[in-house]
């Protein structure tokens, strides 16, 4: 196939339609391959972002290739201009998603004087606790503020470990001064609809067989949403409890990209 040539200013909005996509593909595969290691905390975010640069790297590649090659048209241009759209909804669902779990965290009511609900996050407790110690100290402070308030903590072991997340969050607990005969383990979940639908019965339990009043919602922003729409969906009467999600090592993007891919099927009625 003949090369179209091209002047200064087609240069220009060639580099500007795609080819910048080529470095920024690249480099975004490469980075993230090469922190992978030592991202333990961030695994989700290190599988995806090689991914996402790929995608980008070859979309680039077909943006220079196309320009080079092919006059506009046909069908390898309407596959690219396909791809480049399909990317672009993507990006929109992407942000569709993060609104609404950052809006749920600002719909935030108090919960005064309320056993809780503590949720445990889908990590190691025996060796990425962050997200886990972010939850536990203000439960603690909230705890010690009303002292015959209950905490139900949830989450179980992960693949090949002994100690569960309700264990971790327990001793965490019991450290900062909080008795161990308030705190109710819950410790087959491995889920967030798990640890709502296994502590609907506990909180029943504690109230006398029903619920008679709402408990309090705990976790981090990015999971709020789901853990809310779940407890209405089992009938669990809760007020939500919003903890911010530190920013180590950009956990705060690894999680809401986590979450994006929870959200996305839950609105599907997955």
């Amino acid at each position: 196939m003949a090369e179209f040539p091209m002047d200064a200013k087609e240069r220009l909005l060639h580099w500007l339609r795609g080819v910048w996509l080529l470095p920024v593909g690249g480099l975004m595969a490469a980075g993230a391959l090469l922190y992978r290691p030592y991202g333990r905390d961030m695994q989700f975010l290190m599988n995806f972002l090689p991914i996402l640069g790929g995608i980008l790297l070859l979309l680039g590649l077909a943006q220079w290739r196309l320009k080079r090659k092919h006059r506009r048209g046909g069908l390898l241009w309407t596959a690219y201009y396909s791809a480049v759209v399909l990317l672009i909804l993507w990006a929109c669902t992407v942000a569709m998603v993060t609104g609404t779990l950052l809006a749920e965290a600002e719909k935030n009511p108090t919960v005064v004087g309320a056993d809780v609900v503590l949720v445990g996050a889908e990590l190691s407790a025996e060796h990425d606790t962050a997200i886990l110690d972010s939850r536990v100290k203000p439960t603690a402070e909230y705890l010690k503020q009303y002292p015959q308030t209950r905490a139900i903590l949830c989450g179980g072991a992960a693949k090949g470990e002994s100690l569960t997340t309700a264990q971790y969050m327990r001793e965490a607990l019991v450290a900062q001064g909080i008795e161990a005969d308030r705190l109710i383990l819950e410790e087959a979940s491995q889920t967030v609809r798990e640890a709502v639908q296994n502590a609907k019965p506990l909180v029943e339990a504690l109230q006398g067989g029903t619920q008679q009043y709402p408990v309090g919602l705990i976790s981090n922003e990015f999971q709020l949403y789901r853990a809310r729409k779940y407890a209405e969906q089992e009938g669990l009467e809760a007020a939500k409890m919003c903890i911010k999600t530190p920013l180590v090592r950009m956990l705060t993007f690894n999680f809401i990209l986590r979450e994006y891919f929870k959200v996305i099927p839950f609105w599907l009625g997955f």
